[in-house]
């Protein structure tokens, strides 16, 4: 097999030679290398081998994603079941969900005052796998890159599902946000919010994105509702993130994180601390 340096050699000994003629390029000289130590019958066969060699590893790349398509899948019907069980014990919880949003740091800053009466009514959050089950070239590349990402991560595309009793707020029992991948670019989309004509709807909808820019100047002391999620325009792609990766597979972690009976109990003690000092300044006067 031939070495750079036999291959710098051939090169100024052909650069000497031809120093009238026309300029070789660097392929042609490579080509007179190959040929000086080596027949074009040899190379071609050895180019050959190597791509005989890479065909089976790419042949290994589809079927291990195609494997692992399936692991996921089998585990996606273990799981549920579980999902199912789950849920069941979450509703024995009062407001739960609702407190988990306001619980992580990630969401709960952007809840404001008036989305808390919306939230509470909050029944149920769950993800689901979107995904078209297709094995085309495209679809290999997202998989290694999901993999490099978020450790694992084979099947991007999703759907958070938001479930709620019915409230003055909006017509709609489900609302939902989408994110889906192709080629590093996403398309997020959203279900839109069917509002109620009440005064509690309509002091919510004052706070979303859309409404607020459309004033002018922009309120700065508003804060923006986190129903503006459903919003057509918003492409937040970390708050689906966290939805996904921290909300959905461990929302009891996060429930345990905030200790609400003791800010309740907080709460109470204060009012009364305060209700006392203002019956001993009575009593004093």
């Amino acid at each position: 097999m031939h070495n750079l340096s036999s291959v710098l050699v051939a090169y100024k000994q052909s650069s000497r030679k031809n120093s009238s003629d026309e300029a070789s390029t660097p392929a042609e000289t490579i080509s007179r290398s190959h040929s000086q130590q080596g027949s074009e019958g040899e190379v071609e066969h050895a180019v050959k081998a190597i791509a005989t060699v890479q065909s089976e590893l790419n042949s290994l790349e589809v079927s291990q994603t195609q494997a692992l398509t399936e692991i996921l899948k089998k585990y996606k019907e273990l799981k549920k079941p579980v999902y199912s069980r789950r849920q069941e014990a979450i509703k024995q919880v009062p407001e739960f969900w609702f407190k988990v949003l306001l619980a992580h740091p990630a969401i709960g800053e952007h809840i404001s005052d008036p989305d808390q009466g919306a939230l509470r009514h909050l029944t149920a959050v769950e993800v689901v796998d979107v995904t078209e089950e297709r094995l085309d070239g495209a679809r290999e590349e997202e998989s290694e890159g999901g993999q490099e990402q978020g450790g694992g991560r084979i099947l991007p595309d999703y759907r958070v599902n938001f479930y709620f009793s019915p409230n003055v707020y909006f017509e709609n029992s489900v609302l939902w946000k989408e994110f889906r991948f192709r080629n590093d670019e996403a398309t997020v989309s959203a279900s839109e919010v069917l509002w109620k004509d009440t005064q509690e709807s309509k002091g919510l909808q004052e706070t979303l994105v859309p409404h607020l820019l459309a004033q002018d100047p922009v309120p700065e002391n508003v804060q923006p509702s986190f129903f503006s999620i459903f919003h057509a325009e918003d492409r937040d792609l970390e708050m689906g993130d966290v939805l996904k990766e921290e909300v959905w597979r461990d929302p009891v972690g996060i429930y345990l994180s905030a200790d609400f009976e003791e800010e309740g109990e907080e709460g109470e003690e204060g009012e009364e601390g305060e209700e006392g000092e203002e019956d001993g300044r009575t009593g004093r006067g």
